[in-house]
């Protein structure tokens, strides 16, 4: 976003949310904080084609939606905004987000819902600290705490009731395994170091394939490569390869049964032991 169009969405959102005497909530000053936040990211185009009310209206559901969270809790909505309930519309249905700020959350929700054949029309996802007291309840803004995702996305229109529960269940298990892969990252990365200091003590001297493996196994941990899971595999005495339950890390932690998602592992592999990244 150019330099302009930065200026010209925050003479916008100033224009529009400037006077917080018009919006009756609690907190309003820290309302007003939370809009200068929210769109500032946002091109100036993707905002002036919107009617005022449905702009007020998008932020304040928003910021709604967030007052109350508990550290670790994501907040989801998926819905179809009308006037009568909402204040505002759209010609699109709504995804919320509110969670812990972590890498991978913006792109991850985008592919989902780009495999599930939906279009987005447009996307807001801000990362702001927000201070809350001990039950959850915003305080304030730009405080010293950690920062945390609001995500606002407008995709293709859905009616159907079940479909929007599906479309939430979706979003949900995803921010699951990225919670579980963020959590066990240096976990991850700290198992590759392992791998590249194995690889140096068990190589062959006179195969020089084997140069390039354990430097190329540090510069994935140095922070090059996104690690999503991690799991072990032990040969036994019948030639099967079995999972050790105790080893997996990141989105394998809740794979039940890793063959349903791996199915050559026993296959064409005659290693006795081996791990899986």
């Amino acid at each position: 976003m150019s330099i302009l169009h930065s200026r010209e969405t925050q003479q916008l959102t100033d224009r529009l949310f400037g006077d917080s005497t018009r919006f009756p909530i609690a907190n309003a000053q820290v309302f007003k904080k939370f809009v200068r936040e929210y769109f500032h990211g946002v091109p100036y185009e993707d905002l002036k084609q919107r009617e005022v009310a449905d702009l007020e209206g998008s932020v304040l559901a928003h910021w709604n939606l967030g007052l109350q969270r508990e550290s670790g809790q994501p907040l989801i909505r998926v819905y179809n905004p009308d006037v009568e309930q909402h204040g505002w519309q759209s010609p699109h249905t709504i995804l919320e987000v509110v969670t812990d700020d972590i890498p991978f959350l913006v792109d991850s929700i985008t592919m989902l819902l780009n495999r599930m054949g939906l279009t987005i029309h447009l996307s807001v996802h801000p990362a702001v600290r927000i201070s809350r007291n001990s039950t959850g309840q915003l305080q304030d803004m730009n405080s010293s705490e950690g920062k945390e995702a609001y995500i606002h996305i407008e995709f293709d229109k859905c009616t159907l009731t079940d479909e929007l529960t599906r479309i939430e269940s979706s979003v949900t298990g995803t921010l699951d395994q990225i919670r579980v892969a963020y959590a066990d990252w240096h976990s991850m990365r700290a198992k590759m170091r392992e791998t590249a200091e194995e690889i140096e003590r068990n190589k062959v001297s006179e195969d020089e394939t084997q140069d390039d493996q354990a430097p190329f196994c540090k510069w994935l941990a140095e922070g090059n490569f996104a690690f999503f899971g991690y799991c072990e595999f032990n040969r036994t005495e019948d030639g099967e390869n079995r999972l050790n339950k105790k080893s997996t890390l990141g989105i394998l932690r809740t794979f039940d049964d890793i063959n349903n998602v791996i199915p050559s592992l026993n296959s064409g592999n005659e290693a006795d032991d081996f791990s899986l990244l």
